[in-house]
């Protein structure tokens, strides 16, 4: 030792230790099957008392009991002089619970009357079971509606294993919806289903008599598969039926027809095996594809067509066809004639009924530019010929006229020497015969004193031998007329003619 003041002194001593060193032990419990809840009761033996003891080396206490989980786990104790001892110990689990289950299947009454049968092993013995995990019971037949379950198995420690299983339904339930059935549209049939349910369930529920009964009277539109539910508590069995809907034939009656008066026509149905026409009027026989419908006076009539098919089918609808007669066919291509020599002549076959003519022929064609149109230009030389035109429809319908026309030499206007007044019809009037003339400009009667009796313009107006009225004595008249020809040409004639009775 050295003092405050450099002083020092020094002496040898001896150190005693113990004989043995400290060593610390465990008395260990197991852990349960879930590794949790395993104990610890710690002692110490040698060194110095009083002892200290930890299980994490930092925290020390005299506690000797600890509560920690299964597997490898330090120890610690140190003594009144500060000598620590430590080691490593183990802390077993108690083995899993294992468990099998063994099933009844639940009726159909739906009540819990199926039956869940469990086996268990490992864990710590004296087990209850579950099938919602907290009401637990000691008997290991468990009762159970249908489904999927989780049953649950627990030990005196609390260690817990589950396990989810499916309770199977045993459905009695028998059903057969019947054999596929045909039937022709708008018809309908029954469902011969056969079944051991209480209750029954078609789908879909359209076109059904009823979608709840066992036989329903089916009548579809399409064809359509029909399921049937049947049903008894909480079982249920489906089986299906195909229904076949033969389309209803589409009835054909043909296109609408015009023919010419007086004709037959042959009408054209299609679209089934039989057939049926209304109403009966003027066909031959209404039974049949093709009847003939007769002589059809003028006008229209309107058939209507029904059909069977090869599958006895009957059409649903009916189709028309509509049959229009022409009126006879009328042609007129005017009143005989009379035109100078070589003077251009406008013919024109008219359709009076409006028949609708397409086609004409002229006969013969001397002096025609064209003998197949409706109006050809006739420039003739021959003193007189008569034309006769034949025009026809696109349906054969056919019109005949004719016309005489007489040539001239001329361009001239020609006056008659006589006319005899007498209303006989006979040479009443006393008129211009113009030749190759395209306008009259005047025709003018005058007695023998100069006075004007009559005049015109217009082309085959005549004079009846009255003047104011009065009918003119026997004796002769002077006449002038003027006109233009087809050649533009002024042609200015007088004359007398004698009023005879």
């Amino acid at each position: 030792m050295r003092d405050a003041t450099g002083c020092s002194d020094s002496m040898n001593v001896t150190l005693g230790l113990t004989n043995t060193p400290l060593l610390v032990n465990a008395t260990i419990g197991a852990a349960n099957c879930n590794g949790i809840g395993g104990t610890l009761n710690l002692t110490a033996v040698n060194g110095q008392s009083p002892f200290l003891f930890s299980i994490d080396g930092i925290n020390y206490s005299s506690t000797t009991a600890y509560t920690v989980n299964g597997g490898a786990q330090m120890i610690y104790a140190s003594d009144a002089n500060g000598c620590i001892d430590s080691k490593q110990v183990t802390v077993p689990n108690d083995p899993p619970i294992n468990f099998t289950t063994a099933i009844s299947p639940a009726g159909c009454s739906g009540n819990a009357d199926g039956t869940i049968t469990v086996t268990a092993s490992g864990g710590n013995n004296q087990y209850l079971y579950s099938l919602d995990g907290i009401n637990f019971q000691t008997n290991n037949l468990l009762q159970s509606t249908i489904g999927s379950k989780t049953v649950t198995v627990k030990d005196v420690r609390g260690c817990m294993a589950t396990q989810i299983v499916n309770v199977p339904l045993n459905n009695t339930v028998t059903v057969n919806a019947g054999n596929a059935i045909s039937i022709c549209e708008g018809n309908s049939d029954t469902l011969r289903a056969v079944s051991n349910a209480n209750s029954f369930a078609w789908t879909p529920t359209a076109h059904l008599s009823s979608a709840t009964v066992l036989r329903p009277l089916a009548s579809p539109v399409l064809t359509t598969t029909y399921t049937l539910t049947a049903t008894n508590g909480i079982c249920n069995s489906t089986a299906t039926v195909v229904v076949t809907v033969l389309p209803a034939p589409i009835p054909n009656a043909g296109p609408d027809s015009i023919i010419c008066f007086g004709k037959n026509i042959q009408l054209a149905g299609t679209g089934g095996t039989s057939f049926l026409w209304t109403p009966v009027t003027l066909l031959d026989n209404n039974t049949i594809q093709n009847p003939t419908v007769l002589q059809a006076p003028t006008g229209s009539i309107t058939y209507n067509l029904s059909v069977k098919d090869i599958n006895g089918c009957n059409s649903l609808i009916t189709d028309a066809v509509k049959v229009t007669i022409l009126p006879a066919a009328k042609l007129f291509v005017g009143n005989d004639t009379s035109v100078a020599i070589n003077q251009p002549l406008q013919l024109l076959a008219k359709d009076i009924n409006n028949t609708g003519f397409v086609n004409y022929v002229w006969s013969p064609s001397t002096g025609l530019n064209s003998p197949t149109i409706q109006n050809p230009i006739a420039i003739l030389s021959a003193p007189e010929i008569m034309y006769n035109v034949t025009a026809s429809t696109a349906n054969g319908c056919v019109g005949l006229d004719n016309i005489k026309i007489k040539t001239f030499k001329g361009p001239d206007i020609y006056v008659p020497n006589a006319f005899s007044p007498n209303n006989d019809k006979l040479n009443d009037l006393l008129k211009p015969i113009l030749i190759g003339m395209k306008a009259l400009h005047y025709f003018t009667i005058y007695n023998r004193y100069g006075q004007v009796l009559f005049t015109t313009s217009t082309e085959n107006a005549g004079w009846d031998g009255s003047f104011k009225g009065k009918l003119q004595a026997m004796g002769g008249y002077v006449w002038i007329a003027e006109a233009v020809d087809y050649k533009g040409n002024i042609i200015q004639r007088k004359g007398v003619t004698l009023l005879v009775q």
